[in-house]
């Protein structure tokens, strides 16, 4: 997501830029301080870091940064400072200490008095505690940029990632396809410094200005958050091997994480199955393909009534961000539709056994992983499969 600019005055010599990711505040902030260091080529540069665990660090911080605006270089007419990382804006027991309160407060009143034109400032804080006075004085004062993150609880996190993707690859006038886009952001996740560093090593290998599937399937590595969602993905991929191999990863954490069980595990599998099963219908009653591009995705979605879905955007395909749909529409391919209906069924039925049998849940879940995915193609007809509103629709 593009920085929200809000201007309080000075002529753009005293800017923050806020947020709540330390990976973007500092890339933003690095971004605007070489575009001064352009503007101004003559101008004396300098970094103080204002990151600082104790009361004594933070104040000397502040006081460094009084000193640089106090004087210049005998080589240099013009100064340019970036206090970066400016704990002592937020709410730790350094920043409340006294020694820092009092070195803040003649920063603020130097800058309340003004900067000269000879001079610019700025200052990247990371997580504000937006109810201090320090901060209120401070956003009250200086040209305020607000930097929003996005991260696995982010509402609509793909579209996002889209987005923050697609600006890195203008910026080095790169292009993606969408089949690769949709690989890249499944693999490495809602994390923007992985993601801008995983970018940077695909770009380097594909080699050329258009990155390709292939290219990001070779050199990509899978964040964390993929891993997490490694289990579905390969279901959906109907790949046997990855499939139990993520099973018995997860199956291993879950033995030691509370966040983490086999309960969880199933309903992620559910989600997925049924989300596949949707778009499945839908490809049929839209008259899209696997194949279908995003303006033909974006426009056949936007046709759909989203009151005859869900509010949960998972279900709702009306809601839901075409990288998803995409990527569901892709793997819905790989099984037919009474494939997909009897998966459902097994997994409601794995569901019964995980809370009513003895037998251990690593068993019941490989078992129905591998009758789902391996399991030859039902000889029934698909035609004769009952209608699936009820595992889509209310």
């Amino acid at each position: 997501m593009k920085p929200e600019a809000k201007r309080k005055g000075g002529a753009g010599r005293l800017t923050v830029i806020a947020g709540d990711d330390p990976y973007l505040v500092q890339e933003e902030g690095r971004a605007l301080f070489e575009a001064w260091r352009t503007e101004w080529p003559d101008a004396e540069a300098e970094v103080v870091d204002g990151d600082k665990a104790n009361a004594e660090e933070a104040a000397e911080a502040v006081r460094r940064a009084i000193r640089s605006l106090a004087g210049l270089s005998l080589f240099a007419a013009r100064k340019i400072l970036w206090i970066k990382g400016c704990s002592f804006f937020g709410n730790s027991r350094a920043a409340q200490a006294k020694a820092t309160a009092s070195a803040l407060d003649a920063l603020l009143e130097q800058f309340e008095a003004g900067l000269p034109p000879s001079q610019r400032a700025l200052l990247t804080v990371v997580q504000p505690d937006k109810r201090r006075a320090p901060w209120k004085r401070l956003a009250k004062t200086a040209e305020t940029v607000e930097v929003k993150g996005f991260g696995p609880n982010t509402r609509n996190w793909e579209a996002e990632a889209v987005q923050h993707v697609r600006r890195r690859l203008g910026a080095r006038g790169l292009k993606m396809t969408e089949e690769a886009l949709i690989e890249f952001i499944g693999l490495v996740g809602p994390n923007p410094g992985l993601l801008d560093a995983e970018l940077e090593k695909t770009a380097v290998y594909a080699g050329e200005k258009t990155i390709r599937k292939e290219h990001v399937e070779a050199i990509a590595t899978r964040g964390r958050y993929a891993e997490a969602f490694a289990l579905a993905e390969a279901v959906g991929n109907r790949d046997t091997a990855a499939a139990l191999k993520a099973l018995d990863e997860e199956l291993w954490l879950a033995a030691f994480s509370r966040e983490k069980s086999p309960i969880g595990l199933l309903y992620g599998l559910i989600n997925k199955v049924r989300t596949m099963l949707l778009m499945k219908d839908l490809a049929v009653s839209l008259r899209l393909s696997p194949q279908s591009g995003r303006g033909a995705l974006e426009a056949a979605l936007a046709r759909v009534d989203p009151d005859e879905y869900p509010e949960d955007r998972r279900f709702n395909p009306a809601r839901m961000h075409p990288y998803a749909a995409r990527k569901a529409l892709e793997q819905s391919a790989r099984y037919t539709r009474r494939e997909l209906i009897e998966a459902m069924e097994r997994l409601l039925e794995a569901n019964l056994r995980l809370v009513s049998s003895r037998t251990a849940p690593e068993a019941i879940l490989r078992q129905a992983v591998i009758e789902i995915v391996s399991r030859a193609q039902s000889p029934r007809r698909a035609a004769s499969a009952p209608p699936s509103r009820g595992l889509a629709r209310r």
